[in-house]
């Protein structure tokens, strides 16, 4: 990682020709960034609190809790896994820490999920809500996301150089993954034998914190944050292995 920072003029300038180019010919530009989750927000409420009836109070903020997270992860985890495919031209051409490439995806994501924060500020204020001292609890989970996100974005974007179907197997990975978190759903909705299996998936764990500390003022359960975090760490240091290694012969797979 010293060398990926030794580099981090260029990590920060791909992460934000990434952000230029999602946007680029776009009338809203930017907007989008917070626009999408709203539009599917609104198809959420319709589909779980009018169709489905939910009776949880304040159905609307809640979802937006849990989505906002399951977005960042969904979009950074599955644009870093093709990176270094996308990017062949590029890896052959100059020398550079090949981690930037997926990394500045995972910060793009993630300037983009700072943004979409702001919708989520107005949306406790009109429930009017009150932000707890728990509150500051936040950017420890949102570190330990990242952790996570990385760790996976290193390790699904190696694998995908060698095995092209990694990216394809993601896509259909994700959209079962959704369903496993607790994005539309409370773990008190979840049978109690279900539930433990739950506490198995990283985000089920970082999106009922983010409900605890947003939603409900109070502070995470931190024996399963700290497994997480103690998890994402391992996994990290495993994918930078694993990465460094199979990234020495990277072009010929290119």
């Amino acid at each position: 990682m010293y060398e990926v920072y030794r580099y981090r003029g260029l990590l920060v300038n791909l992460a934000l020709k990434e952000l230029r180019l999602q946007y680029k010919h776009s009338f809203l530009g930017f907007i989008w960034s917070m626009l999408n989750p709203m539009l599917m927000l609104v198809v959420y409420v319709v589909a779980f609190k009018f169709i489905l009836r939910s009776d949880i109070k304040d159905f609307t903020l809640f979802l937006l809790i849990g989505e906002l997270p399951w977005n960042f992860f969904q979009s950074g985890v599955l644009s870093s896994t093709n990176s270094l495919v996308n990017n062949g031209s590029l890896i052959s051409k100059v020398y550079f820490p090949r981690e930037v490439i997926p990394i500045s995806l995972i910060i793009s994501n993630f300037l983009n999920f700072i943004f979409t924060l702001i919708i989520l500020l107005f949306a406790i204020l009109a429930y009017h809500r009150s932000l707890t001292i728990n509150v500051l609890y936040f950017p420890l989970i949102l570190l330990a996301q990242l952790i996570f996100m990385t760790s996976l974005s290193l390790l699904l974007s190696i694998l995908t150089v060698r095995f092209r179907d990694v990216y394809h197997l993601m896509q259909v990975a994700l959209m079962a993954w959704f369903y496993v978190s607790p994005v539309v759903y409370p773990l008190s909705h979840v049978p109690l034998k279900l539930r433990i299996i739950l506490y198995f998936n990283p985000m089920a764990d970082y999106i009922e914190a983010y409900r605890r500390v947003l939603f409900y003022g109070q502070p995470p359960e931190w024996n399963l944050l700290g497994l997480c975090i103690a998890g994402s760490v391992i996994l990290l240091i495993a994918s930078m292995g694993l990465f460094q290694k199979w990234s020495r012969d990277l072009v010929e797979y290119l």
